[in-house]
């Protein structure tokens, strides 16, 4: 017989007789902690696995990661949201608030190291301004949080003991040395570091002839010297020392206008602008230098000039004054005993021949010369006129008045005043400065004689004069050596001499656009065709005009 079982029962009888109670088999499973992790099976997550327990956790309301260290601890199996495994977070009210956080400037601890703002990376920088001008010195400067009162952000000052010397200044990269800085390349100092320079504008930093100081000049490359923008010819300053005669071409003829130069870096065809002067009517583009017509003339002694289309000069008739014709742009010509003169385009005058030539400088601009013989005599842009014949100059005016007309004798001359009324100087020993009351409509004069038409177109004769004056009623009277001629308002000529026993030239009766008399030949310009036609003595070939 075994005795497990009354040894049993006797523990029972004895345990029951010592006051304790009966406790049920699952009572005592919970009881017990299998796993002996401290926690019995009642409440432990698993008996059966110390590792996997119940833990204490904080609370961590702004899940920044870190448990309020002042709030009860929650005792849990897992975790979960706003619980933490770490305490330390010094305000769990702010997810940016925790240990280690970065710590940045707001007056507030963000790494809970009992410390506001004392770690902060990249701190700004402030610098003293101790003249108050709100620039700062670079050399005394702070970083901290926030801005010390008398401290300012920038570091500009370049004496900060003098609040009227602040603003550092800007600086330009002088690659060339020309004095004049690339404003692409600056740089903000008190003092100019090397290779720089105080001004910008330079365009080209590499070329030290290129900068606003520069001079534009005429160039094949179109270089902006002086850095405007513009080059050659677009830029109005550019020096023309080195550039080409251009004319304008109204009519796209290619030929170009000989009253319009320019001085240009180069013809612009594109523009207008041509290499040429050769054209004769610039606004015909049908019209160009072979049927050039002719726009004045002037008979002399024994030669004779006009002036074509093209504003070119052509002599013919005695050598001296023929052969020696000036080239130039001319918009009036004279031709007297040897010598002639034309009047320029600009207003001076062109003189070549022989002993009337004598040198001559106008004190003004010119618009009108005439001769006859060595006398000579230019009116200026004032209307008085400047005379010289033998070496002496002479200049005739009168007050409030200017010559509208004028005419050269052999050894006076008479100018045709704005009210009318002529004037004669010179010598005048024959009556021919006698001018009788005007008003007057035109006036001429020749060899010790004098001419006028009158109001209704009569003529009029003094002086040395014993000749007969037609009868008729001219618009325009012309007198040289001892020959005169007036033309009609037709424009056909008639002529007579000062002498009762001259014989008077015989004009071809074709109206003339224009018309001069010399010595003993007179030429014309036909209105039919502008071509020159001239009569009269041709000893010297002065009656024989180009042909063309």
């Amino acid at each position: 017989m075994s005795l497990r079982p009354l040894i049993g029962a006797a523990l029972v009888v004895l345990l029951s007789g010592c006051g304790f109670g009966f406790v049920s088999d699952d009572e005592l499973a919970d009881r017990l902690d299998v796993d002996d992790d401290g926690w019995p099976r009642r409440v432990d997550c698993d008996d059966n696995d110390p590792n996997v327990t119940l833990r204490f956790w904080f609370v961590d309301a702004d899940r920044d990661g870190f448990g309020d260290p002042d709030v009860e601890q929650v005792i849990s199996c897992d975790w979960r949201a706003g619980l933490a495994e770490e305490a330390g977070d010094c305000d769990d009210s702010r997810p940016l608030a925790y240990p280690g956080a970065p710590e940045t400037c707001n007056r507030i601890d963000d790494d809970c190291d009992g410390r506001a703002d004392d770690s902060v990376e990249d701190l700004p920088v402030f610098h003293n301004d101790k003249d108050g001008d709100s620039f700062g010195d670079p050399e005394e400067w702070v970083e901290t949080c926030f801005q010390p009162e008398g401290w300012v952000t920038n570091d500009l000052d370049c004496d900060d003991s003098d609040p009227d010397t602040n603003a550092g200044l800007n600086w330009y990269t002088d690659s060339d040395g020309d004095g004049w800085g690339d404003p692409r390349s600056v740089q903000v100092s008190c003092k100019g570091p090397d290779g720089t320079v105080p001004r910008a504008g330079d365009c080209n930093d590499n070329d030290d002839s290129v900068s606003p100081d520069a001079t534009e000049v005429c160039d094949d490359d179109h270089v902006d010297e002086d850095c405007d923008g513009f080059a050659n010819d677009d830029d109005p300053s550019v020096d023309l020392s080195n550039g080409v005669d251009t004319w304008i071409d109204n009519d796209g003829d290619g030929l170009g206008d000989a009253t319009s130069p320019a001085l240009r870096c180069e013809p612009a065809p594109a523009e207008g602008w041509v290499d040429n002067r050769d054209d004769c009517d610039d606004t015909d583009p049908l019209v160009g230098t072979v049927d050039c017509p002719y726009l004045t003339l002037s008979t002399g002694t024994t030669a004779s000039c006009a002036i074509r289309g093209d504003h070119r000069m052509e002599c013919w008739g005695q050598e001296i004054i023929a052969l020696n014709s000036p080239s130039g742009t001319f918009v009036d010509v004279a031709v007297g005993l040897d010598h002639a003169c034309g009047l320029t385009l600009d207003g001076t005058l062109d003189c070549w021949g022989g002993t009337g030539l004598n040198t001559f400088e106008a004190d003004d601009l010119l618009n009108a010369v005439n001769i006859d013989g060595s006398y000579t005599c230019a009116r200026t842009d004032s209307e008085d006129l400047q005379c010289w014949s033998g070496g002496l100059e002479y200049r005739i005016g009168v007050a409030d008045q200017g010559f509208q007309d004028f005419a050269v004798g052999t050894s006076h001359s008479c100018g045709l005043m704005d009210d009318g009324d002529g004037r004669c100087l010179g010598v005048c020993d024959q009556g021919e400065c006698g001018v009788p009351a005007g008003p007057l409509e035109d006036l001429t004069a020749g060899k010790e004689f004098t001419c006028a038409l009158d109001a209704s177109g009569e003529a009029s004769c003094w002086g040395d004069f014993d000749g007969t004056v037609p009868s008729a009623d001219f618009a325009e009277i012309t007198a040289y050596a001892r020959n005169v001629c007036g033309a009609e308002a037709s424009s056909v000529l008639t002529c007579w001499t000062a002498s009762s026993t001259g014989v008077a030239l015989s004009p071809p009766p074709t109206a003339m656009l224009d018309w001069d008399v010399g010595a003993a030949h007179g030429c014309g310009i036909r209105a039919s065709d502008g071509t020159l036609v001239c009569w009269g003595d041709d000893s010297y070939g002065q009656a024989s005009p180009p042909v063309r």
